[in-house]
């Protein structure tokens, strides 16, 4: 029975996902989508007006720091605001700013 499922598990590799026996084919494919996930942000924020004056240096230093968030509808994103704030884009959906003085 061992031999068999290693022949059947052997094949199943082969034929779909074989890249995931070495872990450095692995870190590649990882490396190739973040890349490519971090020149789509970069894109973004070509088009923000704010931004598109800057070298494409400092875009990918500011993509690099970046995260994604999600949140709920009615979910409060923040209460303060101060200096050490972070800076959120809205990708999809709308966001309701209340201030109270």
């Amino acid at each position: 029975f061992g031999g068999c499922f290693f022949a059947a598990l052997n094949k199943v590799l082969n034929e779909q996902g074989a890249f995931v026996r070495k872990v450095s084919t692995v870190k590649s494919a990882a490396r190739r989508l973040r890349a490519a996930l971090q020149n789509r942000l970069i894109h973004r924020l070509e088009t923000v007006p704010l931004f598109q004056q800057w070298p494409r240096e400092d875009l990918e230093q500011v993509a690099s720091l970046m995260v994604q968030e999600r949140f709920r509808a009615g979910e409060t994103i923040f209460r303060k605001l101060d200096r050490h704030s972070p800076l959120y884009f809205v990708l999809k959906g709308t966001v309701q700013v209340s201030l109270f003085t």
